[in-house]
Formats: structure tokens, C-alpha cells, sequence
């Protein structure tokens, strides 16, 4: 409900910029989606209650965009970029116990390269929250499962064909690739993959104009390219304990994390990427836990006990690539831990984050951290700020 709550909130501060001025214009659209769940974990791959291999899923999604008015200021620097809300239905085509999902997700898309006059390839992203699904808790840790909460984080990206059929109207077809994850919030956390196909159709009233290029062909150089990010971020997630078997047992409760990121990030295009490296510093309450915990077979407990607060520190280098885009901000980074008093923080770890500018200098982060490309570690929620040049692009709240 949290995150129902941020995305309405988003979306009606965007509301409130189109009621204020004529540079944007409203755009309607519906689409289906036929996707393969691939089969990433033993569950998919048959290994459940009903020893079935779920192999799909069809998708069906309502939307509503905002995307900037030939002739405007957003238009001539991001060109046919668009933003919205978008509600989906998905079922799973079988009795499978891990429900039928409803998201409630934003969405942003632009122009990649214009291939005709009337045809454009876009990407796109999606992120959002999905509720409904079934949990499974397992007794037994050995035993597959998929999902141990009823709301997850959905995430998506799409490389889309937009074939403009009139001055208002467009048919779209799109290769999608969907992610759901409850954050390591929960146990189980295996994650559920979709790969497939997106058709629908798009309305945009009053919008009379062919769009003339991509946003890549848009900028001017940048007087002051060098800004400095600060991130300030928090979460909470679960921890596993692996006994002599190397059986993974989930230690009861959830752990707080806490961290910052600070470093310079330089400005390209205009703007539009930016990249950089940053000192990051984390306190994990789980980090070590295993060296202070023990497995009493007999009773079949697990007895723990905190580590001191010093070893749970890590301190971390990485890079970062950024594209900047109306509103919204994508990071990817990829780093190390350099120093750490706990052997499990001393990790190759990787983040992804939507940035939310609420200013052109205050942004809201909502982020996911993996080591190695695959092991979840930790969500990152958080506050940042943007000393130096202010960013290019529109904000939620000022220009």
C-alpha cells in the first residue's frame, strides 16, 4: 500500500504540471501480452505441488501518459517522451498456487531512433508494485517455493515499434522482459520472469504533429558538466543461515540497513547521461550473522547472537552510468567493497535505481542491490541531493 500511495502521489504532481500549463498532452492505451515464464527456478521448472511446468502467461494493461505538445520547450529537448500510470491484470493459464497479480506501475518511454516517417522504435521502462499474488511458506527450507508475499516490486523494460496510423492514433508492438521481486523482504524470494510480446494501441488527442527525431540529437554542449550526488538510504531485509548440510535456513525477523553514496558524476549530451563513481558506506544489521549464530539439531532451533555494530560496516567503491529523462532518472552501478571487518560484506555487488527528481537538485530513490548479478541483498529507499549543475531535465515540482 506504501507504494500504491508514492505512485498516486507521483502521478497527480504530473497531473497538477499539465492543469498548469499547455506543453503536454494526454495520451490513452491498452495492450495485451503474451510472455513465456521462463523457468529460472526449480518451482517453474516442475518441482511444486501440483508438479507442473507453468510455461506462460497473458497479460492485459489499461493506460493513461502524459507526453510534451509539438512546439513546446519538453518537445523540442526530449522529443516524443512520454510518462504515465498503467494498471495490468496477469494470469497464469493453470491452477498454479501463485496467483493472478494486479499491478499498479509507472511507465516512460522514448524515441531510440526514427525509422520512417511514420514508424519509431522506443524503449521503455516500467516500475511499479503487484498485488494479489499467493504465498508459499514452507516448513521445509530444501523444498522450492517462489514468493513469500502478497505485494511485490514489478519491473520491466521494452524495446517498442510505434507506427503512427493518423494524427492521433498509433499501433505498438513491443519486446518485453518483466521481473517480479518482493525485495528480499520476505522468504521465499525466488522471482518471477516473463519474456514476451506486447500489442496495443495508443491515443493521443490534439497531438497533430509526426515526431522529427530522437532525444539523442536534441542537446547542446553543457557549460558545467561536473555535479556531485549524495544519497541517503535505508531498508530492511531477511537473512539466511546455512547449517552443516548447507541447507539455507531464514533466521526469524528482519534486519535494518542503512547507507550513503557521494561522488562526482559528469554530464553528457547535454545532460542527458551522466556518469561518475562514488563512495558508498553501508551498516548491514545481518552482516556476519552467521559466524555468531549456532544450529541446535536436536531442538531445532537456530540461536543467534549480534555481532558488535563496528563489523557490520562496509565501506564500497563503484561506478555509475545515468540516463536523464523528464522527471525520472535511471542508475545503474556496478562496484566492490573494499574493507569490510565481515567476510560476507566483502562482496562484488551491483545497483539499479529509478531516480524520482522531485526538484532539479532533490530526487527520491528507489533502488535494488544484487551481488553478483544474481543474489538479492538489499532494497534502497531513500532521499539524495545534486550539489553543483542542477539537472537539465523537467522536475515534478519547478522547472
Amino acid at each position: 500500500m506504501r507504494r500504491l500511495i508514492t505512485i498516486l502521489l507521483i502521478l497527480t504532481a504530473m497531473w497538477l504540471r499539465a492543469e498548469r500549463t499547455d506543453s503536454l498532452r494526454t495520451m490513452w492505451g491498452a495492450d495485451v501480452r503474451p510472455a513465456w515464464l521462463l523457468p529460472t527456478c526449480k518451482y517453474y521448472r516442475g518441482d511444486n505441488d501440483l508438479n507442473q511446468h507453468p510455461f506462460g502467461a497473458l497479460s492485459g494493461t489499461l493506460k493513461a501518459a502524459l507526453r510534451f505538445a509539438p512546439g513546446s520547450e519538453g518537445y523540442r529537448n526530449y522529443r516524443d517522451t512520454y510518462q504515465g500510470l498503467a494498471v495490468g491484470y496477469t494470469d497464469f493459464f493453470h491452477r498454479s498456487p501463485i496467483g493472478r497479480p494486479v499491478s499498479v506501475y509507472l511507465f516512460q518511454g522514448f524515441p531510440v531512433k526514427r525509422l520512417s516517417p511514420r514508424l519509431g522504435l522506443y524503449a521503455e521502462w516500467e516500475f511499479g508494485a503487484s498485488f494479489g499474488w499467493h504465498t508459499q511458506r514452507y516448513p521445509d527450507p530444501a523444498k522450492p517455493a517462489v514468493n513469500g508475499s502478497a505485494t511485490t516490486a514489478r519491473l520491466a523494460i521494452n524495446l517498442a515499434m510505434r507506427y503512427r496510423l493518423s494524427a492521433t492514433a498509433e499501433l505498438v508492438a513491443a519486446f518485453d522482459l518483466t521481473h517480479f521481486s518482493n525485495g528480499n523482504t520476505r522468504f521465499p524470494n525466488a522471482g518471477t520472469n516473463l519474456a514476451g510480446l506486447r500489442l496495443g494501441v495508443a491515443v493521443t488527442p490534439g497531438n497533430l504533429s509526426i515526431p522529427d527525431g530522437t532525444i539523442f540529437d536534441s542537446y547542446g554542449p553543457q557549460q558545467k558538466p561536473w555535479s556531485w550526488d549524495l544519497l541517503l538510504y535505508g531498508a530492511a531485509h531477511k537473512k539466511f543461515y546455512h547449517n552443516d548440510e548447507d541447507v539455507a535456513i531464514p533466521l526469524k525477523g528482519a534486519y535494518a540497513v542503512a547507507g550513503t553514496t557521494f561522488g562526482p558524476m559528469r554530464e553528457y549530451l547535454g545532460g542527458l547521461l551522466r556518469a561518475g563513481a562514488t563512495l558508498d558506506l553501508q551498516w548491514d544489521r545481518s552482516a556476519d550473522m552467521e559466524r555468531y549464530s549456532a544450529d541446535d539439531s536436536i531442538k531445532g532451533h537456530i540461536y543467534t547472537r549480534m555481532p558488535p555494530a563496528w563489523r557490520q560496516l562496509s565501506v564500497g567503491a563503484s561506478i555509475h552510468g545515468e540516463i536523464v529523462l523528464p522527471y525520472f532518472a535511471i542508475n545503474v552501478g556496478i562496484g566492490r567493497n573494499i574493507w569490510s571487518p565481515a567476510p560476507d560484506q566483502r562482496v562484488f555487488y551491483q545497483t539499479l535505481a529509478l531516480r524520482t527528481m522531485i526538484t532539479r537538485r532533490l530526487f527520491l530513490n528507489i533502488g535494488y542491490s544484487l551481488r553478483n548479478f544474481a543474489h538479492p541483498r538489499t532494497l534502497m529507499i531513500g532521499l539524495g541531493f545534486r550539489f553543483g549543475t542542477p539537472s537539465a531535465a523537467p522536475s515534478l515540482f519547478g522547472n
